[in-house]
């Protein structure tokens, strides 16, 4: 999981970049989620000290109530991730030289701006770094993001054994030591995962690496926690041999 962070003095510029990069989370599926938003540098900088690693950062370049601008703290944020995202947001273009003066080694800088306008530069700095990290091999799209109401969520696809449509149209996740649902659709879910999991019949959608056993004559596929799913009788000969592909 990518964490990011955001440091901006306005709260309803805070609320509407944090939106902004929700939508953008869950619709692309991807692992990385907001773990900080705070218009406290010092905060900021705490937070990150303790969970060193890559991360994102949005920063505003004044920060009002702090005597740390964002600039700074691009500068003290480098000590602990020298190889992290830094992308500027505010609404002075006239200082998007200092960035090169403090040497930060910023991404992107974004003006503050109508929030329709803002949104195609975030989901472009997102889709850069995506593809940055995978080129180095960070593996992003090893999670699947559950969101129900408020809470956003994202699972392992490996901790996951498979997903069962149940009634009122949501669907359950069943996997290791968990079990949670959603509303959603089977033929959603199968754009948004990898070809690890076989779509089984009309109400599974099963992952092949966690598969303990196939009864073929019942058309039954059993689970590490003793669950089970059902395999149409079309899709019985390609599961089995996609298993023993897998295996």
């Amino acid at each position: 999981m990518i964490p990011i962070y955001i440091c901006e003095d306005d709260s309803v510029q805070s609320e509407g970049l944090a939106y902004l990069l929700n939508k953008k989370l869950i619709t692309d599926d991807l692992g990385m989620d907001i773990v900080l938003n705070t218009n406290q540098p010092e905060k900021l900088l705490e937070t990150v000290r303790d969970n060193l690693g890559t991360a994102i950062y949005f920063l505003d370049i004044e920060i009002e109530g702090s005597q740390m601008n964002g600039l700074v703290l691009a500068q003290k944020i480098r000590e602990y991730d020298p190889d992290g995202y830094i992308i500027f947001v505010t609404t002075h273009s006239e200082m998007s030289f200092l960035t090169f003066h403090y040497k930060v080694g910023a991404l992107d800088f974004i003006i503050k701006d109508k929030i329709q306008l803002m949104e195609p530069k975030i989901n472009e700095c997102i889709d850069t770094i995506t593809q940055r990290l995978r080129a180095k091999g960070n593996v992003k799209s090893e999670y699947f993001a559950v969101n129900d109401g408020d809470d956003l969520s994202y699972i392992a696809y490996e901790e996951i054994y498979f997903f069962e449509v149940t009634d009122n149209h949501r669907i359950l996740l069943e996997g290791k030591c968990l079990r949670t649902d959603f509303y959603g659709t089977l033929k959603d879910i199968e754009k948004r995962v990898d070809k690890r999991f076989f779509r089984s019949n009309k109400s599974f959608l099963i992952n092949l690496h966690h598969i303990t056993k196939i009864d073929q004559k019942n058309r039954i596929v059993h689970f590490p926690n003793g669950e089970t799913a059902l395999v149409s009788r079309l899709n019985l000969k390609q599961l089995l041999k996609l298993k023993e592909l897998s295996s």
